[in-house]
């Protein structure tokens, strides 16, 4: 997995496959060529709560660590999902409208740890207190051009022939830490196409447990197919010592339509699972170990021991690519179980 080690505020281009992870002060959406905070964070961690907040529900205090798929979906003619399928430990949007307004509470299942539909933010304006931004080589903002559902998504813009990291963080309480160090997340994604090389889309991290050192699991794509990474931090602003991404999967995100992205980082198990329009992505889920045949060096026993997650990043990383690049993102919730896809506006 890329990571560009230490990222300073001049936006240094470096050969690693991972990234340091944004985080730290809210900050105003939109801008480029530089972060939104002061350092140069890497993957996460560290007991000083961020900025996060929840438009949705408090924890439903009998959700468990029910690991079973999300409930089938299949997208529409249209680009969109539906749901469909019947897994019923699933915490599903069943009841979020038809498309119009402000989705609101609808839009947040029962027992949702976090839920934002984008809805509340000014356009353009920044996502403080949910979500602090990171700001390296494009734009991120809120604004009106291509919503899920509602009204309004986090719309990332891309450069050209840099490195761009560009995603919205949620650090610390009120959503960290987690209850059993695990969670289920969900988000809407459409891209305009995606880069040649490796993009991550998902990231968390925290430190090791009984350690200071930062872990980070993560779900993007390389050559256009999925694949799970994995890296370690002596420091959060350090480059990666470990630095593993698996091998790619024969399955893509589809391009120019909504796609469904669940995922999966169980801190107790140390897997990863993904999902795909509601269906599992069993060829690149992560249980103990996800190898290393993409990226640097390996654990020394092998094994993608995972962090105490204090932090989630959503958005858009890659390394220099030629053609720009667009990404939405809408309907994000972050649970305790299985969560599933909205039904298509």
């Amino acid at each position: 997995m890329f990571q560009p080690g230490r990222l300073l505020l001049v936006g240094l281009v470096v050969a690693s496959c991972s990234t340091p992870s944004g985080g730290g002060g809210p900050s105003g959406a939109g801008g480029s060529g530089g972060r939104s905070d002061a350092s140069a964070s890497g993957g996460g961690g560290g007991t000083a709560p961020g900025t996060g907040g929840s438009a949705g529900t408090a924890p439903d205090s009998s959700a468990g660590g029910d690991t079973g798929p999300s409930p089938e979906v299949t997208p529409d003619q249209g680009g969109g999902v539906d749901q469909g399928g019947g897994n019923p430990d699933a915490v599903t949007d069943a009841n979020a409208p038809d498309g119009g307004g402000d989705a609101g509470a609808a839009m947040c299942p029962a027992g949702a740890l976090l839920c934002d539909d984008f809805e509340k933010y000014a356009v353009g304006g920044n996502l403080s207190p949910t979500w602090t931004t990171d700001l390296i080589g494009g734009m991120v903002r809120v604004d009106t051009t291509r919503p899920f559902q509602g009204k309004q998504a986090v719309h990332i813009t891309a450069n050209t022939n840099v490195t761009n990291m560009l995603q919205i963080v949620a650090q610390g309480a009120p959503l960290f830490p987690l209850p059993g160090n695990m969670f289920y997340g969900r988000m809407m994604l459409w891209l305009s196409q995606l880069p040649p090389d490796h993009t991550n889309f998902v990231q968390a991290s925290g430190f090791l447990p009984a350690s200071t050192q930062v872990a980070k699991y993560a779900w993007g794509t390389k050559y256009g197919k999925l694949m799970a990474g994995y890296t370690i931090r002596n420091r959060e602003a350090d480059p990666p010592f470990v630095d593993c991404g698996n091998k790619p999967a024969m399955t893509g995100y589809p391009e120019k339509q909504w796609l469904c992205i669940e995922w999966q980082f169980d801190g107790t198990k140390d897997e990863m699972h993904h999902w795909l329009n509601g269906q599992p992505q069993t060829e690149v889920d992560v249980v103990k170990t996800g190898g290393c045949s993409e990226g640097g060096a390996a654990p020394a026993n092998g094994r993608w021991q995972a962090p105490v997650f204090d932090k989630l990043m959503l958005g858009f990383y890659a390394h220099p690519f030629a053609t720009a690049i667009d990404v939405w993102i809408d309907d994000v919730v972050v649970a305790t179980r299985p969560i599933g896809c909205p039904k298509a506006p």
